[in-house]
């Protein structure tokens, strides 16, 4: 009999982390999953690690590097459920993660993927700061046309059947979530669960970090627009995108030393939400300010 979610994670070189995501993931309070680690050829010890884990639900595959879009496409392939969670190998699942996105997905079937808000966690495992996500799906669906990714990747889940017919992940080297995901918004709804379910890890070394805010970034948007737009993407298409990523990553090497958290300081949402909860408490502060940024976001994304 198949479990009911695979969780797909692709690791590369991430001796640091890993055992913590891999822990936090077998002692989810859901616990009918099997868990596909796929080591994207990594050079350090992320393979004795995972194979030091002795669990019945873990499927471990060793491939040479292909980069992440590619990792993921070919991970999904062994996926044995209808539903398809994602995990990154430096991130923290929240206990209840699983159980409380599959039932999200059980209980609304016009939804075909779910996400949460994330807490920020510097790479020593600070708490930075929380999200506060837009989960009006009028306003999700214009920004993420828009090349404007509003859904934390590793904290999602999705329906297999429709990651499918979307065309699965593309071999691409940035945004490969975005591009599935704006491909996805055909088939249904997306839904932003305002708690945090998933701590986020900001490295330094990840290709949004490196490529984000540089001169290649309006180009990266606008191609991959037009891949969205397309109906079907060949090779072509793939290589130039890839071409003016790594492109953005060289210019941004050279400002690495400059990069900072100042980025993951508290917003404007979440200075509200602490003042907030003291007065009124977690969960109608969340409710409140969460209702405040959508209504701001109708105004500003029509």
């Amino acid at each position: 009999m198949s479990p009911k979610i695979s969780v797909i994670m692709s690791c590369y070189n991430s001796q640091e982390f890993v055992a913590n995501s891999i822990d936090s993931i077998l002692n989810q309070t859901f616990q009918d999953f099997e868990f596909i680690i796929w080591n994207d050829g990594s050079t350090d010890n992320t393979e004795e690690i995972v194979k030091s884990f002795k669990d019945r639900r873990i499927r471990y595959f060793h491939h040479e590097n292909t980069g992440l879009g590619l990792a993921l496409r070919l991970a999904c392939e062994h996926a044995n459920s209808s539903i398809i969670a994602r995990m990154d190998a430096d991130d923290i699942s929240q206990p209840n993660r699983l159980e409380v996105e599959y039932d999200y997905l059980s209980s609304h079937p016009e939804t075909v993927l779910v996400s949460s808000a994330v807490n920020y966690l510097s790479e020593e495992g600070i708490v930075l700061g929380r999200s506060f996500p837009y989960s009006n799906d009028k306003i999700i669906r214009n920004l993420l046309y828009r090349g404007m990714n509003v859904i934390v990747h590793p904290a999602v889940m999705f329906r297999k059947d429709v990651y499918l017919k979307s065309g699965g992940y593309m071999p691409l080297k940035k945004a490969q979530d975005l591009h599935l995901f704006a491909r996805m918004l055909k088939y249904g709804r997306f839904a932003n669960l305002p708690s945090p379910y998933l701590n986020y890890r900001i490295s330094l070394n990840s290709i949004s970090t490196q490529t984000d805010g540089t001169p290649y970034t309006t180009l990266i948007r606008a191609y991959l627009r037009k891949m969205v737009a397309d109906e079907s993407i060949n090779e072509r298409d793939v290589y130039i995108y890839n071409l003016i990523v790594a492109e953005s990553k060289a210019f941004a090497n050279k400002k690495l030393s400059n990069i900072n958290n100042d980025r993951y300081k508290k917003s404007r949402e979440e200075k509200i939400y602490d003042k907030l909860k003291i007065l009124v408490g977690h969960s109608k502060a969340e409710y409140i300010v969460c209702r405040l940024k959508n209504f701001i976001g109708t105004l500003l994304y029509k």
